[in-house]
């Protein structure tokens, strides 16, 4: 019974997280966490790994003692980072009812990934409809800023739409498995308006105000055409950043996204490649096993720990200066000495 009434008092606060922020999910999947709400609503106590799979689809993996925020393939560089299910900028409620991702946390994985001597190569192993457009663009940006250091990857396993797919085009490569589905570029936004409920149950809200804007949008309060221009607005603006966002990534125009890209459909995978929003089929163990063959086929000295890191400096500092920062040319120099020590070694 204590778990029940939590339950109820707890909904608000989901309702709230649904109805305040603009989506860029695939409709279906925001229609589930509605009726996940309308649920808990009436005081329905659900499991928590049955909601878990119902949103998220699919378990974790398990990492026994190892801490790191992804799995590690030991032995072949790579680090698989997931991105599953309905995706949030924080590890909020609604995470923890849903088992999905948090824009933050997928980030901080991202940059240990970078960070970690022992990873060569990302791949992000996408299985997700897609979920609010907050801190979006910032994972977007970390993949990004991740490729220009190494090797990443993103593969739709099952789905990579909206905000998944906004994220996973910032990959150096693209890849979905045949059936998988991808696409879906748009947002929107809901209103419930709740107005009618509130009188049927004699409940009069009175809303004060100070600026003109601040309650457009509220569920006690009818939606008004001035109202309704403001979330427009607001949709309007994340989906600029959405489509400027793929355009870059896909090295395409933004009318290209705009007309190319769906204008909020998904695709199969060998559509979404001749449209240009992959860059190939293929699937997560077809990746990792040409990962695996390529490294066997370097020579043991490029697949050393400490090449990995001297070439990885390297790349990283030439980047600085690139930028700017010629404060990097001593440490550049020392670096290059060092791997070319590194490489007149005799070997056996």
């Amino acid at each position: 019974m204590a778990d029940t009434q939590q339950t109820v008092r707890q909904t608000p606060r989901i309702y709230r997280a649904v109805t305040t922020t603009p989506w860029a999910i695939a409709p279906a999947k925001l229609a589930e966490i509605g009726e996940f709400i309308a649920m808990r609503s009436r005081g329905v106590a659900l499991d928590k790994a049955e909601v878990q799979f119902a949103l998220d689809g699919r378990p974790r993996p398990e990492r026994g003692g190892d801490r790191r925020p992804y799995r590690l393939i030991e032995g072949h560089g790579v680090a698989i980072i997931p991105l599953y299910g309905v995706i949030l900028p924080r590890a909020n409620l609604l995470i923890e009812f849903s088992g999905g991702t948090s824009t933050q946390l997928f980030s901080q994985a991202v940059e240990q990934a970078v960070a970690d001597e022992e990873v060569e190569t990302i791949v992000l192993d996408v299985d997700s409809p897609g979920g609010s457009v907050v801190g979006v663009q910032e994972a977007a940006d970390t993949v990004r800023w991740a490729t220009a250091r190494k090797k990443v990857v993103a593969v739709a396993t099952s789905q990579m739409a909206s905000a998944a797919y906004w994220i996973g085009a910032a990959a150096g490569e693209v890849v979905a498995s045949p059936s998988s589905q991808v696409g879906s570029v748009g947002v929107y936004s809901l209103h419930f308006d709740q107005s009618r409920r509130d009188e049927k149950e004699g409940m009069k809200v009175t809303v004060i105000q100070r600026g003109q804007y601040k309650t457009d949008g509220i569920p006690h309060k009818r939606l008004t055409e001035q109202a309704r221009n403001t979330l427009q607005e607001q949709v309007d603006a994340y989906y600029s950043m959405f489509v400027h966002s793929l355009a870059v990534d896909r090295r395409v125009s933004v009318a290209t996204v705009e007309t190319d890209f769906g204008q909020g459909k998904t695709f199969l995978a060998q559509q979404g490649v001749l449209t240009g929003m992959l860059d190939r089929v293929g699937t997560l163990g077809g990746i990792l096993g040409e990962l695996r063959r390529s490294q066997a086929a370097r020579s043991p000295l490029a697949t050393s720990g400490r090449y990995r890191t001297l070439a990885n400096r390297i790349r990283l500092l030439e980047m600085a200066r690139a930028e700017g920062d010629l404060s990097t040319e001593a440490e550049l120099d020392v670096t290059k000495r060092e791997l070319a020590a590194l490489e007149s070694k005799p070997r056996n």
